[in-house]
């Protein structure tokens, strides 16, 4: 039985032999560098990655953008400065539609420059996020391109799976899956406010206009996020819809480092930061059109006591913790964000981490109930 690698290596041969086909057939070789915008195909996908130092993972990023059933697609990889082997592992790959720059190392806080010069490079009219470390499943594109046949679409996006370094699946993201739906982009906008649904970015699609509407990826609030403060300022200025799709459009690897829950608390924690820059940035007629209310401003500054109040109950500031989970379980709007909010309260009083714990049952039982999807990797 092929490993995982295997796997990938022989649908990276296959697509290759495919295209060496269509470009015999065609005879002529097309060289999506030099094609102008209005030469490409409608449907055209710009696949952003971004990497440093990803040799341990690019070749298999790459593999999985070339084993996608839709074949309209160009892959911009842009290397902040990598001092390791990336470059010599992505010159393997022989392909016009992948197109590698290099740029001197900035680091996370250059993120969104390193997103819009792949996005300048780019003519799709649909862009997909891509890192150098994550995959995707081979009917990702296929799956979400065709609901932009819709011109309310403006952004779709799907569930993941979240793999640890060695491709092992460790559970389903979001945990609470939806099913398909379409949701108006201004109440995207205050559910964004809440909590960064649009995760990870490994599944989203967006149309080039929104995008370029806003002035391209955006990097403000707190200078290591791209994708949370990009979907607000689309989904603020944007008409249409989003729409989720119940399905598996994405493999996100969560390293070592990531994979603590107080590691996570603590990202989780720049949410009401990033929210906050937001809203400044949006003057009383934008937030007015978007339906924004005193009782969305509480909401939103509750979900932010609510993941500051977990992240110090799991380093060890109780004192403060307590004071963050009591707002929190006051003003959040949902009953899973009180049940959070009370679970967290109740570990300052037994002096014991019951969040943890109970993210941990869910994880466990998610990959329980997901196993045939798992074992799809």
């Amino acid at each position: 039985m092929l490993d995982c690698g295997e796997k990938f290596k022989l649908n990276s041969l296959i697509s290759k032999l495919k295209f060496s086909l269509h470009k015999r057939c065609n005879r002529t070789r097309l060289n999506y560098s030099r094609c102008k915008p209005h030469a490409m195909e409608s449907g055209l996908v710009t696949v952003i990655t971004p990497v440093y130092n990803a040799e341990q993972y690019i070749e298999k990023c790459i593999a999985s953008v070339l084993a996608q059933t839709y074949t309209a697609w160009e892959q911009i990889i842009v290397d902040d400065g990598s001092t390791d082997a990336t470059d010599e592992r992505v010159a393997r790959f022989d392909d016009p539609r992948i197109r590698y720059i290099r740029l001197p190392h900035r680091g996370l806080t250059a993120l969104a420059d390193s997103y819009n010069t792949a996005l300048r490079a780019g003519h799709g009219p649909l862009v997909a996020i891509l890192e150098g470390d994550d995959r995707w499943p081979p009917n990702k594109l296929a799956a979400q391109v065709r609901g932009f046949d819709d011109p309310r679409v403006q952004i779709t996006w799907g569930d993941a799976t979240v793999i640890d370094d060695h491709d092992l699946p460790l559970w389903r993201w979001p945990h609470a899956s939806l099913f398909e739906r379409d949701m108006e982009m201004d109440a995207l906008f205050r559910r964004l406010t809440r909590a960064n649904i649009l995760t990870p970015a490994v599944t989203v699609m967006v149309r080039r206009s929104a995008l370029d509407a806003i002035g391209g990826f955006q990097q403000f609030g707190q200078g290591l996020f791209v994708d949370l403060p990009t979907w607000l300022m689309v989904s603020a200025t944007a008409t249409g819809t989003a729409r989720k799709l119940d399905a598996c459009l994405g493999y996100y690897r969560m390293h070592q480092a990531q994979v603590s829950a107080s590691h996570a608390a603590e990202m989780q924690s720049h949410q009401a930061t990033i929210a906050d820059a937001a809203l400044r940035k949006l003057d009383p007629a934008a937030l007015k059109r978007l339906g924004w209310s005193e009782r969305h401003l509480r909401a939103a500054n509750a979900s932010g006591h609510l993941w500051q109040g977990i992240a110090r109950l799991q380093s060890g500031e109780k004192k403060k913790s307590r004071a963050d989970l009591v707002e929190a379980l006051l003003g959040c709007a949902s009953a899973r964000e009180k049940l959070r909010a009370s679970l967290g309260l109740l570990s300052t009083v037994v002096n014991y981490d019951l969040v943890t714990l109970a993210d941990r049952a869910r994880r466990a039982a998610l990959l329980r109930v997901n196993r045939r999807q798992v074992r799809s990797l």
